[in-house]
């Protein structure tokens, strides 16, 4: 690549990010939001559930918790036996 096309990239890549950015500005003052100040419910006190997650490959043991009032009641830990990033019958 030649040098006076590296220049002209690079003198339009910082006038759009300063174009960006002095837009950005005017417009984050401008945000209304249309949620409710206060939402419905009691939010995790409302429903109990079970919480799962995600089978997650770098950790050796998986929980699996119960939450009932807003509060963890019960966990369930599952060793997997490895800690890396690999399926267990992966070859």
């Amino acid at each position: 690549m030649n040098t006076s096309k590296l220049v002209l990239i690079l003198t339009v890549s910082a006038a759009l990010n300063g174009f960006c950015a002095d837009t950005n500005a005017t417009t984050a003052t401008k945000v209304v939001s249309y949620a409710p100040a206060v939402l419905p419910g009691k939010g995790l006190a409302q429903h109990p559930f079970f919480y799962t997650g995600e089978w997650d490959y770098r950790k050796a043991n998986q929980t699996i918790f119960v939450v009932r009032g807003g509060h963890v009641v019960w966990t369930y830990s599952i060793y997997k036996g490895r800690s890396n990033n690999r399926p267990r019958n992966a070859a």
